[in-house]
């Protein structure tokens, strides 16, 4: 099996509360695009940008080392969307929900994510 089920699967991060993304590398460079502002940046804008990156992960280093971590801030229609997934799981779980309505409301919440 190429991709076996643990390296896909969301479900335990979706109960958990976690990030349904494996993959760091997209958001570090979404982080990079958004941080230099464009795709061909000047060399002296890369220079000034990156030392700014610098200083913010130096904080982020010191809160760290004093065991206080920084709060990863969310965008809130993500953090509704993912507590959608959760509680339809939970009915669907419970069995308030039947294998129906279960697909009907992931369904809804793709369209919705889709539009975001």
């Amino acid at each position: 099996m190429l991709y076996p089920p643990g390296k896909w699967n969301v479900h335990a991060a979706t109960l958990n509360n976690d990030t349904r993304t494996n993959n760091i590398c997209e958001g570090w460079n979404n982080e990079f695009r958004n941080l230099m502002g464009n795709k061909h940046p000047l060399v002296w804008k890369v220079i000034q940008r990156s030392q700014q990156d610098w200083n913010s992960v130096e904080v982020i280093i010191q809160h760290d080392a004093m065991r206080q971590p920084l709060a990863k801030s969310q965008r809130k229609k993500y953090v509704d969307i993912q507590t959608c997934f959760r509680n339809l799981y939970l009915d669907y779980n419970s069995r308030r929900k039947d294998i129906g309505q279960f697909l009907n409301g992931v369904a809804q919440n793709v369209r919705i994510l889709g539009q975001i």
